[in-house]
């Protein structure tokens, strides 16, 4: 809450907290800003494929029956807070499945056909994994048959960070009358 007097003028403006932001937003083109990890069969990948924003994002790995692709990132959270990513799924309806996961427990899974979407989770302060993962069952494909996830915003974290972009949003609008 920021309160601002100018003589007989008052205003009380609350702000929403956006400022610093530790953003993976994969417009490295690669996954060499944070320290990921990958796991599965064939590891996620950066793509210029119909991002959420920017020019990049991740992308499962491409796989067969039976087969999952894993991107998976460890950090040090130093206060309770949520993390938010968008997601876009293109699979077999209940059977080839987007799964995110919080320190090995299932937060969410979504298959089908079904348009980027921003998706946040609380999460409690300490050393917590993030995981993401594209399963296949034993037969079929639908689709583009992959999953694909941008612009994940960490929860205040004591990340080690390798060139990452932190973003700073101008959140103020300007006061009228102007006491400067």
């Amino acid at each position: 809450i920021h309160n601002t007097t100018a003589e007989n003028y008052v205003t009380t403006k609350t702000y929403e907290s956006g400022l610093n932001l530790i953003v993976e937003d994969f417009e490295s083109a690669d996954f060499e800003n944070f320290d990921w990890a990958s796991g599965g069969t064939v590891p996620w990948f950066a793509t210029t494929l119909l991002p959420a924003s920017g020019t990049y994002c991740a992308q499962s790995g491409t796989i067969e029956n039976n087969e999952g692709s894993e991107m998976i990132l460890t950090v040090e959270v130093l206060e309770d807070g949520m993390i938010t990513f968008n997601r876009k799924v293109s699979s077999e309806v209940n059977l080839d499945v987007l799964q995110f996961y919080i320190d090995n427990e299932l937060m969410e899974e979504w298959s089908g056909e079904l348009p980027w979407e921003e998706v946040t989770f609380p999460v409690a302060a300490g050393l917590r994994t993030f995981k993401w993962t594209y399963a296949k069952d034993f037969a079929v494909s639908s689709g583009e048959d992959a999953a694909w996830v941008d612009e994940v915003i960490l929860p205040t974290s004591d990340v080690e960070v390798n060139s990452a972009e932190i973003i700073s949003k101008e959140l103020f609008v300007a006061i009228n009358p102007n006491p400067f």
